[in-house]
């Protein structure tokens, strides 16, 4: 029978006070309650009887004691006695420890909880946290480990799963023996160093089931197996095992030979699963845990075709959390500003905790009157500032330095997010020999898999901020070899003149792309329906190299609106800004390829957000491959230019080589609307080296 450090210990061990009052009889039938336990015979428990031995003198029993006269106790039973009274002791020091600890608690308590963005949450801190029980989503995961199934609990990293996991054990605890691990700081390079540290991990969640991880009891698959046979594990009341294994992904990083000792193990335990205790195992990991597997097999142990998918938070907690907030700091927070949270979130719950964390540091102390979060002050702090906040997050910090890496298969990487998934926000389908790149960025992070099969998408649109701009410039930094051109009468920006060395330089392959397309309501090339790009194709090229070459400018991208028609609320995304200090501050807003009434409501819309958007000079670029486009354009009304409208007609044909452009805006030295002539110039084709 496998002994763990104290084989013989009863769950309910005695509190010190309560030893004290016992009688000699309350000695006798505790010891022979619990004698299988302790391991005792009727010898040995006579000896107690003989000596008169009452609960405050079994207190003082020591090993040397037992072991002379008048007792001459065995060394066995003499130790198992020893420690039973130093654990009664030691029982009664972690008490009055946690007691202590308590009352400090209660002086100390701060009076408001905080934002945990990383780590876990575990039940111990849930009191001192904002938090949602996440219990309620994990019923199935609950029922797929109560069945005995091997399961793998994916998600995003800082999504939440390590802390769906606590909540769990927290559940199981009562009726099966939960294993918390994690892979984290195993070492993968030999097989024996793996079962080690492995078995390190173990022990050091349950030291008192398996001894101290100073002294590792498992160098072997083999020990492994002997360790949880289920003939070791009989004295215990709760005979099954589950065992949590987080981190999962890192066995990427092993040798062949650690990496199908592990796999193999698992698959013959679950396939004997009535010879062992352990009843589940549940690994933990991003996406890519589903594809881990031996070289000499492709089938997982895991039910890779039912796996759990961590779930994100719904809006109602998202809103829940941010009560508990705003109640304890008597704020009132606009309800668009939780929707846009839970927006650019997409849920998750290390980001929706980000933002709090970021509410209650940077934009607390700002607020009017300290009480009420506005959507417009969310706004402006969300395009400006929130970013740093983001880049200062471990998570991000790490999804960063693994797409900056400067190797062929990073840029491959970023390549591919460049071409399929920051152009489009729908679940895209990866072909198989990209498959790898993608399982990569999902577990980075940078993807979450789609419902159907072999499909990818950004996982969120803070995530897409950070790949759009602060990577993929810096990827690759394509900006013109020329000077920024200012007017000298103002020394503001030259826009034409900026946009056409811009146009210049744009990536002939990115633009003529098909990876994000839509079909053209007008004529191109004498035909309906063609394919065009989408307007987030010049949006993503346009924002690459203007935020290379305008140095000193602040060059933001997606700057979120709301604003209001005809009673009701609307989403805007003002696609590119341009600020400095002591310059005009410009707004680009995008079209592609639209048709005149399109272009005709954008002209209203621009006007009902415009005050909204407090920049100096607003721009409306459209870009289009329309016949006559630019012999032909269509124009704001006069009153609409007078209020500050500005517009740009940029055609070019479907290869992106010839490009027409002609600008309109209202003059108010002569008080007359000022339409350029059309300027033609070719595209210069740039090799992007991957």
């Amino acid at each position: 029978m496998f002994k763990n450090p104290f084989p013989s210990f009863p769950s309910d061990i005695p509190s010190v006070d309560v030893v004290k009052e016992w009688t000699r009889p309350d000695v006798l039938s505790y010891l022979r309650s619990n004698k299988v336990k302790l391991d005792l015979d009727d010898d040995d428990i006579n000896i107690i009887e003989k000596n008169k031995i009452s609960g405050s003198n079994f207190l003082l029993l020591t090993e040397d004691n037992l072991l002379t006269p008048p007792c001459n106790f065995p060394l066995g039973p003499a130790k198992r006695i020893a420690e039973l009274v130093n654990k009664i002791k030691s029982e009664e020091q972690e008490r009055e420890k946690k007691r202590k600890e308590e009352e400090k608690f209660v002086i100390t308590k701060p009076k408001k909880r905080r934002w945990e963005v990383n780590g876990a949450i575990q039940p111990s801190i849930v009191h001192a946290v904002y938090f949602v029980d996440p219990i309620e989503e994990s019923y199935p995961l609950l029922e797929k480990i109560q069945k005995g199934q091997f399961v793998a609990l994916h998600g995003p990293r800082a999504s939440g799963k390590s802390t769906r996991v606590y909540q769990i054990r927290e559940q199981l605890k009562n009726d099966f023996i939960c294993i918390y691990t994690s892979f984290e700081h195993v070492n993968f390079t030999k097989e024996i160093d793996f079962w080690k540290t492995f078995s390190m991990s173990l022990q050091c969640d349950v030291p008192e089931l398996l001894g101290s991880p100073e002294n590792p009891i498992i160098k072997s698959a083999q020990d492994f197996c002997n360790i949880f046979h289920r003939t070791k594990w009989t004295s215990f009341n709760k005979n099954c095992v589950i065992l949590f294994v987080d981190e999962f992904d890192k066995l990427y990083e092993a040798t062949d030979e650690v990496r199908s000792s592990c796999l193999e193990t698992f698959r013959g335990i679950k396939n004997m699963k009535q010879d062992f205790s352990i009843h589940s195992i549940v690994t933990i990991g991003p996406f890519s845990i589903l594809r881990i597997s031996m070289k000499k097999s492709t089938t997982s142990p895991f039910n890779v075709q039912e796996p759990f998918r961590n779930p994100n938070f719904t809006i109602k907690q998202v809103q829940f959390l941010y009560k508990q907030f705003a109640d304890e700091f008597k704020l009132t927070i606009d309800q668009e500003v939780i929707d846009d949270i839970y927006i650019q979130t997409n849920g998750h719950a290390g980001l929706v905790c980000l933002c709090g964390r970021a509410i209650d540091r940077k934009l607390l102390a700002v607020l009017e009157n300290g009480t009420h979060l506005s959507f417009e002050i969310w706004e402006r702090f969300s395009a400006f500032l929130l970013g740093n906040e983001i880049l200062e997050y471990s998570t991000f910090i790490r999804m960063k330095d693994a797409l900056m890496k400067n190797d062929t298969d990073t840029r491959r990487t970023v390549n591919l997010i460049r071409s399929d998934f920051l152009v489009n926000n729908d679940p895209i389908y990866v072909a198989d020999n990209k498959k790898d790149l993608a399982l990569f960025l999902t577990a980075e992070g940078v993807l979450v898999s789609g419902e159907d099969a072999g499909t990818f998408k950004i996982s969120s649109p803070f995530v897409h901020w950070l790949v759009f701009q602060r990577i993929i410039p810096q990827v690759f930094p394509t900006s013109p070899k020329v000077e920024v051109p200012y007017y000298s009468s103002t020394g503001t920006l030259d826009i034409l003149k900026t946009l056409k060395q811009v146009i210049c330089v744009f990536d002939q392959e990115a633009i003529k792309s098909c990876n994000s397309f839509k079909l053209a309501r007008v004529l191109v090339n004498n035909a309906n329906n063609r394919k065009v790009p989408r307007e987030s194709v010049y949006d993503a090229e346009l924002y690459r190299i203007m935020s290379n070459w305008l140095g000193g400018f602040v060059v933001t991208g997606q700057w979120h609106l709301k604003y209001q028609s005809s009673g009701h609320v609307n989403n805007k995304y003002i696609d590119i800004i341009i600020s400095q200090l002591d310059h005009p501050t410009i707004a680009f807003e995008l079209l592609a390829t639209a048709t005149k009434k399109e272009l005709k409501e954008y002209y209203e819309q621009a006007l009902l957000y415009d005050k909204k958007l407090s920049a100096d000079e607003k721009w409306i670029i459209h870009f289009t491959c329309e016949e006559n486009a630019t012999s032909e354009p269509c124009w704001p009304t006069n009153s609409k230019l007078q209020k500050g409208l500005r517009v740009i007609h940029i055609w070019h044909d479907l290869d992106f080589i010839k490009v027409n452009m002609i600008a309109c805006w209202w003059n108010s030295n002569s008080n007359t609307r000022h339409v350029t002539d059309v300027e033609e110039f070719v595209v210069r084709y740039i090799i992007i080296f991957l």
